[in-house]
């Protein structure tokens, strides 16, 4: 098995290569985001910043690194002010399937960075019907939808 590992990028490599960081964010940004020509230089003004955090995610055995994706992760204040949530903003990758094992580790990092962070619990957006599946068979709500009526 690969062993899944998360390395969170600094501001300043993400300066450096926001070319490559870029369209990977760019294509996996959640639907609440209002489409303008500013909103890419806004991303990269909150990663610059550290008010969104960018994660490469990887796998590593004995031959060496994979690429698996890219993740950015925010933290939000609820509206009861009595505690955060860490939010999966983006999440992008491969192609390259983990196994069930793999998956659950990669989880289980993201709950230690928002353990770090003081959260009581990990949001994120997901369209896709595999990861929703694979999330409801760890025990995750997946009930809520989010709904957007242009206007």
């Amino acid at each position: 098995m690969h062993q899944v590992r998360m390395l969170r990028v600094s501001p300043a490599s993400i300066a450096e290569r926001w070319h490559a960081f870029r369209t990977e964010i760019e294509v996996a940004l959640p639907p609440i985001s209002v489409e303008s020509p500013d909103r890419m230089n806004h991303v990269l003004e909150k990663l610059l910043i550290g008010t969104l955090e960018c994660y490469i995610i990887y796998t590593e055995d004995d031959k060496g690194k994979t690429l698996i994706g890219i993740m950015t992760l925010a933290m939000t204040e609820q509206l009861d002010s009595m505690h955060n949530d860490l939010i999966i903003y983006t999440l992008s990758g491969t192609t390259e399937a983990l196994s069930m094992e793999e998956w659950k580790e990669g989880l289980r990092i993201v709950q230690e960075i928002a353990k770090s962070k003081d959260c009581k619990s990990v949001i994120l957006f997901a369209s896709n019907p595999n990861i929703i599946r694979f999330l409801e068979r760890i025990g995750a709500d997946t009930s809520y939808h989010v709904i957007r009526i242009p206007v």
